[in-house]
């Protein structure tokens, strides 16, 4: 849902772009008729939950130092994250209406908290595909196989936005369906942990 939110926004205030024209970005966060709003407390509400999952499975998950160094990252990105989302949510906007000057403070770092968190994310679910391809299952071989692809490519993306590349499309796409892939590992491993109980 928040990735819906940031595609509804306007590209030029919701994607990192560290060499945006600042004018025209303040023209285009003006434009904004409540995606940025939306996506920043929505995800401000769903990051932390993101983080406190990761952290739990932790304790779950015992035995994989590489998935355990992967989920704590994943919680610490996820936190992060949910400062990138307080700055969408209550900042950009903002800032935007006070001018160029304010704008041209706050725009840099929403996009450095975006690029560097999102280089979290993409690394924790490169080494949480890593940890995958050692299960004997098909299905959790087949998961890990597109967590490490995703992840290389948010990875990648994220570098390339901290050089000053225009790649927020590419991170988009990648963290939506990288949160997707999130999710069903953690309903698997949820399941696994299930059945160890039964």
């Amino acid at each position: 849902m928040v990735s819906v939110f940031y595609f509804c926004a306007p590209p030029m205030a919701a994607g990192p772009n560290l060499r945006v024209d600042m004018i025209a970005a303040v023209a285009a966060t003006l434009t904004d008729r409540g995606a940025l709003r939306y996506a920043g407390v929505t995800g401000a509400i769903v990051d932390p939950m993101i983080a406190v999952g990761a952290f739990l499975l932790t304790l779950v998950q015992r035995g994989s130092t590489r998935r355990s160094v992967a989920l704590y990252w994943l919680a610490a990105s996820a936190l992060l994250f949910t400062v990138a989302d307080i700055f969408a949510g209550f900042m950009l906007r903002e800032s935007a209406a006070a001018g160029v000057s304010s704008f041209a403070f706050v725009k840099p770092c929403f996009d450095a908290l975006v690029a560097s968190s999102s280089f979290g994310y993409g690394l924790s679910a490169f080494l949480l595909g890593q940890a995958s391809q050692a299960d004997e299952r098909r299905g959790r071989r087949a998961l890990g196989v597109a967590l490490m692809i995703i992840g290389a490519g948010v990875t990648l993306s994220a570098i390339a936005i901290l050089s000053g590349a225009n790649a927020g499309a590419f991170l988009g796409l990648g963290l939506t369906l990288e949160t997707t892939l999130f999710t069903l590992l953690g309903a698997l491993c949820a399941l696994d942990a299930k059945r160890m109980r039964s």
